[in-house]
């Protein structure tokens, strides 16, 4: 007995319809590209289980009523095959990923550089408009490569985004689709542009390889560079670190080993080698080569000075002390 048959006899879904929305969300969530539940690294059968029961529970008896309206096995597999595709758009939509596409490609469409080609791809206005080949973890190494841009965050959920935030968001997307070679799917290229500015979890994010972390990829852009990054890159990425990125630039600096490195985080050694590969990925990512020497000079400067702050009085770790260093070390020069 197939799907239709069953439904045609009990008059509702039972185990062979069960396993029909099951395989269609599974293969809808695979080609286009919609992210793995908690950041997993490939969609599994259990995630599309866990979709097919809420979509159960949300739609009710609605569900049974419009599968119904079947006339065939075939019908029946399409009629599936769309409440599916609607119920994965609708729920990305209010994931911050979801949040984050709709911001993107409506960016993208008020300016000229991208064109959107059918209803989920976009492309560069002088590229190819064929599907892009490329899958995520090329998307998102070509992402990882793009430097000198930085996003201001948390992103403002209501009115227009800033002139720092688009011009990072769009030199990101253009990269991406230019080293793609086609049109890229929207949820592919807005993971991507997530990736790089760690909007993803870690895990989930492929790690470049050594050729890509040697090879800067020229951020496009309106303006110089400096209009992203601005006369205070230091302080500002200064801000952007975490209390443990921070104390392992400066164990870093002291030439500290990583054992005691460790100590100083209270880590193990890979654990606290892992915290300082992030911090020195995201000052690599934040610079251009032109300015890195510089920019890092500054760096260190405020985070030695925050360090001995935040030795002498540990109430002074966060957002307080960081205002507070930034601006003794401007005053000092």
């Amino acid at each position: 007995m197939d799907a239709f048959e069953e439904l045609a006899e009990y008059g509702q879904i039972d185990t062979q319809g069960y396993e029909l929305f099951v395989a269609r969300t599974l293969r809808a969530a695979r080609s286009r590209g919609y992210p793995p539940p908690d950041g997993a690294g490939r969609w599994r059968i259990e995630h599309a289980q866990d979709v097919v029961q809420e979509l159960f529970v949300t739609k009710g008896s609605a569900l049974t009523l419009s599968l119904l309206e079947a006339t065939s096995l075939d019908s029946l597999e399409r009629l599936v095959t769309t409440i599916v595709q609607n119920f994965l758009a609708d729920s990305a939509k209010s994931t911050e990923v979801g949040k984050l596409r709709s911001r993107l490609e409506g960016l993208m469409a008020s300016d000229e550089r991208f064109v959107e080609v059918g209803k989920d791809r976009w492309a560069l206005a002088d590229g190819p408009t064929d599907a892009s080949s490329h899958d995520f973890t090329a998307l998102a190494r070509t992402a990882r490569g793009v430097r000198g841009v930085r996003l201001n965050l948390p992103l403002n959920t209501g009115g227009p985004t800033s002139r720092p935030n688009v011009e990072a968001l769009l030199a990101v997307a253009h990269a991406v689709i230019g080293h793609a070679d086609g049109a890229v799917r929207g949820q592919e290229l807005t993971r991507a542009v997530a990736a790089r500015f760690g909007l993803l979890p870690q895990h989930s994010v492929p790690l470049p390889g050594p050729e890509e972390t040697a090879t800067a990829i020229e951020a496009p852009g309106p303006g110089p560079a400096d209009t992203v990054v601005g006369h205070s890159a230091a302080g500002d990425l200064f801000q952007e670190l975490t209390i443990e990125e921070r104390r392992a630039l400066a164990c870093a600096a002291d030439e500290l080993t990583a054992s005691k490195m460790a100590d100083v985080l209270g880590r193990g050694r890979r654990q606290a080698t892992a915290i300082l590969d992030r911090a020195r990925e995201k000052v690599r990512l934040a610079t251009t080569d032109e300015e890195h020497g510089s920019v890092v000079s500054e760096l260190v400067t405020l985070i030695m000075l925050w360090n001995g702050k935040a030795s002498s009085d540990s109430s002074s770790t966060d957002g307080e002390s960081a205002t507070t260093v930034a601006a003794e070390a401007r005053s000092d020069r």
